[in-house]
């Protein structure tokens, strides 16, 4: 079996889970990267969160 594949897959599997929580505060939604060519994975916070003053 191929491991690297195998290792992708669950590292994959759990930026999915992750993307899945919703922020408490904010306008914010998460979002996945995947770029198996580059073996390059991430989970990014994309939004706005008012400072409060």
């Amino acid at each position: 079996m191929d491991t690297t594949k195998t290792d992708r897959d669950i590292v994959k599997r759990v930026i999915e889970c992750y993307a899945k929580f919703v922020p408490s505060h904010g306008n914010i939604r998460l979002d996945t990267a995947f770029d198996d060519e580059q073996g390059r994975y991430a989970l990014m916070q994309v939004g706005w969160e008012e400072a409060d003053e």
